[in-house]
């Protein structure tokens, strides 16, 4: 063989290695890395990936559920409960979105005496009534019912009777969704409590 050829079959047999090598670093199969993303296991045990919505289960998880919004959450109001001075009533909340939805926070709440202004009830974690230990966002699936109590005085502190209201005003926590309701409350020590799950008002 001329040595011009036995260069030629060197350089082939060259270019043939190296792209042996090539191929074998593309597959993967020694030293490859991730392909890209991440996997999170939720507090259930679920494994969710990196950029996506949907769990291993299909079930949606808390971040996934919204807020409730304007018009999400139906209120009524409870009779009012009185002793030893103080007054009281429980509202509900109502779930009919449809879907679950979260909800967190002090309700809006307003006494309106007949022909004067309204009276906006101030915020409190607890009182004589009821109430909550804590603010926590509550998870409230569709029919179910979150609750909240208002509590008053029915005497000032110099014993006289306090003024009262001849309807009110509730709005529910975190939207603009505003019902009235034909209902009197004392219009000293007005308190609205956080929203706690169940329908008692109490947390």
């Amino acid at each position: 063989m001329s040595r011009s050829c036995r260069r030629v079959a060197g350089l082939a047999i060259a270019v043939t290695s190296l792209l042996a090598v090539a191929a074998c670093d593309s597959s993967g199969t020694e030293g490859s890395g991730p392909a890209g993303g991440t996997a999170t296991v939720t507090g259930s045990g679920e494994s969710t990936a990196s950029g996506s919505t949907a769990t291993a289960s299909g079930t949606p998880t808390v971040d996934q559920i919204g807020p409730c919004g304007n018009g999400a959450l139906h209120a009524s109001v409870g009779e009012p409960q009185r002793a030893a001075g103080h007054g009281s009533a429980v509202i509900k909340f109502v779930n009919e979105l449809g879907e679950p939805c979260t909800v967190s926070g002090y309700p809006g709440f307003d006494a309106n005496p007949d022909g004067g202004e309204p009276v906006h009830a101030s915020r409190s974690l607890s009182g004589y009534s009821g109430g909550a230990k804590a603010i926590t966002t509550l998870t409230v699936k569709p029919d179910q019912a979150v609750s909240a109590t208002v509590e008053w005085l029915d005497t000032d502190t110099d014993g006289s009777d306090c003024d009262t209201s001849d309807s009110v005003s509730v709005t529910a926590p975190n939207t603009g969704t505003t019902q009235k309701f034909p209902l009197e409350v004392g219009l000293c020590g007005l308190q609205i409590h956080p929203v706690v799950a169940g329908t008692t008002g109490r947390g």
